[in-house]
């Protein structure tokens, strides 16, 4: 008997060489773009992006668009789950184009905004440009403000401060005439063109100004410090005493207050946007009582300045913001808030009242006895930086440090691009380096905020903290946030370039390579025709087309709350009979002249300001100013006007309280501070309804027409087809049943020389039937999970997961291989549902029917929307796409060769070996190569008429692989066993 030897090896390890993964030579085929709508990110500029958390760091989350009334639910905007749907289906890479409402008119309310945010301390200084004795010369002051880094209501909630940060520069000489100073610096890199310098000149004057020619000096020794000498651009002086005498008596003033643009907005002949042309648009002019500084020590220093101001508490501003006293060149930062009653302003009963501190802007510079001290010239000198910060709720708080304010500085807070900046790939100006590595997303979250004016704007601090104390919300603008997100009015203009929306098949190319390069003013493609820029997309889908649309319903606001009456106070009352001090009088001061308690104290009620009328989701945050140290304070809740069964929901010495999930109805509030000594009266009360904030409702299904989706189809179908390498994937409204679907889908295929439909929109004409096999329909609905709340399911539309089942087979199997028959990842369900009666007619429409199966869902079929039984399926369709960005990638190389025989045979071989590892892979049916394919550059097609005039033609002529697409199975009983055999 034969044994066998088995083999052993010593322990130990031993290198094997790897050969390295080939490339894959075929161009891509899993590329696809998604045109909707999104909360936030560029307008109509294609990003590409590679995961679900890029896209949610570049264009946010879920973007509401309008309520359901049937349902009782919000509905958003499908672009977002779109997305999704298409990476968890096996999606790589993907670009977006976020779509909205742009008009040329300024003064149209539903237009696409970005929200800005005046900085809290931060002033702009307006630069003369027009007068050349004056040029560079600050002309006047405002606040400065920040733009939301994109368009769109989703930055509301967002909040700004700045914190300021000081860094010692020792003036050894300052020149008054020639604004020149001498700084010693531990190292003259310390001072760089366009950083701050401010001087203080005895505790009185300041002198703000950007150093400009910068030049070193000899340092007397090695060991010496080095002394730079720096010239002063764009100077303005300020002056923190008052300039005048302080006024003996109270006196009417008008006070410019920045919180809101005006309900008729300006209209500007300028292309660019109000708020990037005139600093000052959002300035009101209320009356207001300037009152007497209290004490000599305040009135010196200008620190405490008090003003009772006309304007009602909603438009009040917040504790940090700047107003502007008319007439005295005298601005206020704003540090204590209070209701006063002030019956000198006409027409006001309550009235805001006011304190901060006080800043006098001199337009013209001191003279040099001003700023002697000890009879020479020394100030005080400072380099000025400052972070930028921004938090929304309890969502984020990120913060930009090291920011300069100087144009010229490498780390100018105003480069800070917004999103049309840091996505546009096709810009040529200059790139700034430390910038671009400033601007950085910090994790997932990009900074929210982009710079402000351009170079014809200073900006310096005002009264700006050393702590992040204050943070301002974005000033109001006119519109609800549906109209700021232009998507007021849902129509096709929303997702078609103006000038492209009838161009016919054989003229959109050409039409579109005007616009962009050819015009007087060349400009980029809108809508899904952005698409045509995007060389490496394949597959195409529209997912918001299908939306129902949305009208505006009147939705009032809750009623305002009843004025809370004042607590009774008995130690008031003291000089009172005694029966009379069981029910003492209301009042909210006591009576002087009359015998009272030293101890009493008078505790100012705090100003509770609104969250807003209405809230979408029931989670709003309450807060109030006081001026009283150390109180504590009480916030009650009732869902009665008058205050009947109120609540205490919170008790504390914070100022900011968050209420959470509060249910549908009416809510109001009110809150008071307490001390050791007593407790205030109640504040002014604040009404919120919790109900849809836009008053934007959902179209009823009667009520919807489809005019609008076959227009955005069709002007999709003639895309694809016009750059002939692209698969439109459409998809139907949630409510489409199968009559309706199949009415829809012959609509869409609807010619001119057809029965006319029931639209108006540019139909295909008889010689453009050929592109309907460019466009593939996909229903119905998937139903998922929420991404923000895992209780709650949502219906989407099936784009998304087509997509990615699509990439997906193309990535794994390639692009010739049906993408059906293949599972959807995250669906739990379908909606509508279809009867299994009516699957055959739907397929015969030229549907693809998503089907529940024990497997799970998927769709059996994919077929175009072509009548021509050779390119019904996308496969099919998918392999001519192949052949031709393989042509157009490989072809290339042969340009500018020796046109003759045998540059004749050399392309052949190429693209025969091309071919043939296509056939090995199974994309062309036949048993053989030359059953499948066939490359003729023979003299049938290239004459030497051709040859002469330069041209080389080849034709590829293939044989598609075509998939099983039905399988028959037969159990044979032979005997006393079974064998299963197979047919087709």
């Amino acid at each position: 008997m034969l044994k066998r030897v088995v083999t052993r090896r010593l322990p130990g390890f031993r290198f094997e060489a790897q050969a390295p993964a080939l490339d894959e030579w075929l161009p891509r085929m899993d590329v696809a773009a998604f045109v909707g709508f999104a909360a936030s990110g560029p307008l109509n500029l294609p990003v590409a992006v590679e995961s679900v958390a890029q896209f949610t760091a570049i264009f946010g989350e879920d973007a509401g668009v309008a309520w359901d009334r049937k349902r009782g639910v919000e509905t958003f905007a499908y672009l977002a789950p779109t997305v999704r749907a298409f990476f968890d289906n096996g999606g790589r890479r993907c670009w977006i184009v976020r779509v909205a409402r742009e008009p040329a008119a300024k003064d149209a309310a539903n237009r696409a905004r970005s929200n800005l945010f005046p900085v809290p301390g931060l002033m702009a200084g307006a630069l003369n440009t027009t007068d050349a004795d004056r040029e560079g010369v600050v002309e006047k002051l405002n606040p400065a403000y920040v733009r939301a880094r994109s368009e769109g209501s989703w930055s509301d909630d967002v909040e700004v401060s700045a914190s300021l940060v000081s860094r010692p520069a020792q003036v050894i000489n300052f020149s008054l005439m020639k604004l020149r100073a001498e700084l010693a610096l531990d190292s003259p890199d310390d001072l760089v063109a366009g950083d701050l310098l401010r001087l203080t000149f005895k505790d009185e004057y300041v002198l703000l100004f950007q150093a400009t020619g910068i030049a070193p000096l000899s340092a007397s020794s090695p060991a010496a410090r080095r002394t730079v000498q720096a010239d002063a651009a764009h100077p303005v002086w300020l002056r923190a005493t008052s300039p005048h005498a302080p006024p003996e008596q109270p006196k009417l003033a008008e006070v410019r207050v920045y919180t809101s643009e005006p309900q008729t907005p300006i209209v500007y002949d300028s292309q660019e946007p109000p708020e990037r042309t005139q600093a000052d648009h959002f300035a009101a002019r209320r009356a207001a009582i300037l009152y007497p500084w209290e004490n000599e020590k305040k009135s010196r220093e200008g620190r405490e300045i008090k003003l009772d101001l006309a304007i009602p508490v909603a438009d009040a501003p917040a504790m940090g913001a700047l107003v502007r006293v008319e007439g005295e060149n005298l601005w206020i930062t704003v540090e204590e808030i209070g209701i006063a009653t002030n019956a000198a302003l006409p027409g006001a009963q309550e009235v805001v009242q006011i304190k901060g501190r006080g800043f006098w802007w001199l337009p013209v510079a001191p003279g040099a006895n001003a700023l002697e001290e000890g009879g020479k010239i020394a100030p005080e000198g400072e380099r000025l930086s400052f972070e930028l910060w921004a938090r929304k709720g309890s969502e984020y708080a990120l913060t930009l440090g090291e920011l300069a304010f100087g144009a010229s500085h490498p780390r100018y807070f105003g480069q800070l691009p917004a999103d049309a900046e840091a996505y546009d790939t096709d810009r040529t100006a200059p790139v700034n380096e430390p910038a671009e590595q400033l601007w950085q997303p910090v994790g997932e979250v990009r900074f929210p905020l982009a710079g402000g004016e351009d170079g014809s704007v200073v900006y310096f601090p005002l009264g700006m903290q050393f702590l992040p104390e204050r943070f301002l919300p974005a000033v109001k603008l006119p519109g609800t946030p549906l109209e700021r997100d232009g998507l007021a009015e849902f129509d096709a203009d929303l997702f078609l370039d103006p000038d492209l929306k009838e161009a016919s098949l054989n003229d959109l190319l050409s039409r579109a390579d005007f616009i962009r390069y050819l015009s007087e003013r060349p400009r980029r493609l809108r809508g899904i025709h952005a698409a045509l820029a995007l060389e490496e997309v394949t597959i195409v889908a529209v997912p918001d087309a299908v939306q129902r649309g949305w009208v505006k319903a009147k939705v009032e606001k809750a009623q305002s709350a009843r004025r809370s009456a004042p607590f009774p106070r008995p130690e008031w009352w003291h000089f009172l009979d005694c029966g009379r001090l069981d029910n003492p009088p209301l009042v909210r001061r006591p009576q002087l002249g009359h015998f009272l308690d030293c101890d009493i104290e008078v505790i100012e009620r705090p100003l509770l300001a609104s969250p807003g009328d209405f809230s979408e989701s029931g989670t709003y945050t309450l807060s109030w100013a006081s001026g009283v140290a150390g109180a504590s304070f009480m916030l009650e809740e009732s869902t009665d006007r008058d205050w009947g069964a109120s609540a205490t929901v919170y008790t504390g010495k914070e100022t900011r309280y968050t209420l959470y999930g509060r249910r549908p109805g009416d809510y109001y509030y009110r809150v008071r501070a307490t001390t050791a000594k007593g407790t205030s009266d109640w504040s002014n009360g604040v009404g919120v309804r919790v109900a849809p904030s836009n008053a934007w409702q959902l179209r009823e299904e009667v009520e919807y027409t489809n005019a609008e989706l076959l227009s955005v189809q069709r002007a999709l179908v003639r895309l694809c087809a016009a750059r002939g390498d692209l698969l439109a994937v459409l998809s139907l409204p949630l409510h489409y049943r199968e009559d309706k679907a199949i009415e829809h889908i012959s609509l869409l295929k609807t010619t001119q020389t057809r029965a006319p439909g029931s639209d108006n929109s540019v139909r295909l004409n008889h010689d453009e039937t050929g592109a309907f096999s460019y466009a593939a329909v996909y229903h119905p609905w998937l139903t998922a999970r929420d991404a923000r709340r895992f209780d709650l399911f949502r219906d989407t539309p099936p784009d998304g997961a087509a997509c990615g089942v699509i990439a997906r087979r193309a990535n794994a199997r390639g692009a010739w291989v049906a993408p059906a028959n293949e599972l959807i990842r995250g669906a739990v369900a379908l909606a509508p549902p279809i009867t299994r009666q009516r699957w055959l007619d739907l397929q015969l429409a030229g549907l693809n029917l998503i089907r529940q199966e024990p497997r799970g869902f998927l769709a059996l079929n994919a077929d175009t929307l072509s009548d021509d039984e050779d390119l019904r399926l996308v496969n099919v369709r998918r392999l001519l796409i192949l052949l031709r960005r393989l042509a157009l990638q490989h072809g290339a190389a042969y340009v500018f060769e020796p046109n003759s025989a045998a540059f004749g045979r050399l392309v052949q071989r190429g693209f025969e070996s091309m071919l043939d590892q296509m056939f090995l892979r199974g994309a062309f049916a036949g048993k053989t190569a030359d059953a499948a394919y066939q490359v003729v550059t023979g003299e049938s097609l290239n004459t030497r008429q051709s040859v002469e005039q330069g041209r080389f033609v080849v034709e590829l002529r293939v044989a598609p692989s075509l998939p099983l697409t039905f399988m028959t199975i037969r159990l044979v009983q032979t005997g006393d066993r079974g064998f299963v055999t197979e047919a087709r």
